[in-house]
């Protein structure tokens, strides 16, 4: 990776993408927004100013890249306006890939997110890259599938592409907050906490810094090209529950619930679907054809972020 070019790269996600690149790329460039402050972390990165719906804006950018790296999106609040999340998730994936096409970039990176196969379920099932999309019907989800779907779509000897889907994110010292995560916490601190029995509901995470490094082996592994890869991690709600209390140290009790019982709360309450998830995602794929394997791993990185939640006074 001589040239290497970079959207998103002010999130979560993308911050870790820069620490991990520092060591293998030449030049990194950054795609920010006309006024968004550049970070501190960015040294040595060249930033280019522009916006994904504005094709002229992105010339300059990526002119004389070999590999693109796009992660930028509307996440969370800012999607929620179904038009702005077409503009930007789905037109302007599709400005990059018309532009990574025209200079003749070598490979083009998409990060996507499990949320195309559908975040959580009911049923009792690992959930792997054959799966059919069913996502829900929320802007986010939606676009990043026609988002996928429109990369997925191209011609890999034309551009070379890779995938990579993730669950919620876990992002340690360059965290932001997690519905999600935020959502078991504010239960921990409760001091009540659902105890499954009789089946188990997961949890599927995946710390930023190992998303970071698959993106990176997708971006020169040769047998990436052309395909998707989930990168995902999952332990129990009763172990979660449990690493949170640890973290916060606090003491919590535990309610026993039949699994029937969380899932039947669910169906009448969707947001109670997070705490009956019996959903996994499977990361074989990405172990067995890249040899890939997280180096921080889940607990750790639920350590690393529940730590800056406290430092933050979030937690």
């Amino acid at each position: 990776m001589n040239v290497v070019a970079v959207t998103g790269a002010g999130g979560m996600i993308g911050r870790h993408l820069l620490e991990a690149l520092r060591s293998t790329a030449g030049e990194v460039r950054i795609l920010l927004l006309p006024a968004e402050p550049v970070p501190d972390c960015f040294e040595n990165a060249v930033v280019h100013r522009g916006d994904l719906r504005n094709p002229e804006e992105l010339r300059a950018f990526i002119d004389g890249a070999d590999t693109v790296f796009h992660l930028a999106a509307l996440v969370g609040k800012d999607a929620n306006d179904a038009a702005a999340a077409q503009a930007v998730n789905v037109e302007g994936t599709r400005n990059l890939v018309e532009l990574s096409k025209a200079h003749g970039v070598r490979r083009f990176v998409y990060l996507s997110t499990c949320c195309v196969y559908g975040l959580h379920g009911l049923d009792d099932e690992i959930v792997d890259e054959t799966a059919r999309y069913a996502p829900l019907d929320h802007p986010y989800d939606i676009t990043k599938t026609r988002a996928e779907e429109l990369v997925a779509g191209e011609d890999p000897a034309r551009l070379p592409w890779s995938v990579l889907q993730v669950p919620v994110v876990l992002g340690g010292p360059h965290t932001v907050t997690k519905p999600n995560l935020m959502a078991h916490i504010r239960v921990a601190r409760s001091g009540f906490v659902p105890h499954t029995v009789g089946d188990r509901s997961w949890a599927n995470y995946v710390y930023a810094g190992d998303v970071a490094a698959a993106l990176r082996e997708l971006g020169t592994h040769p047998l990436a090209v052309g395909e998707a890869f989930i990168c995902s991690e999952t332990m129990t709600l009763n172990d979660l529950f449990g690493q949170i209390a640890k973290e916060l140290a606090i003491d919590v009790r535990r309610v026993p619930l039949p699994g029937f019982a969380l899932r039947a709360a669910s169906r009448a309450h969707s947001r109670l679907a997070i705490l009956a998830n019996r959903r996994r995602f499977s990361s074989e794929k990405l172990r067995s054809r890249l040899n890939f394997s997280p180096k921080v791993g889940l607990e750790e990185g639920l350590r690393l972020t529940i730590s800056h939640y406290r430092k933050a006074g979030l937690a």
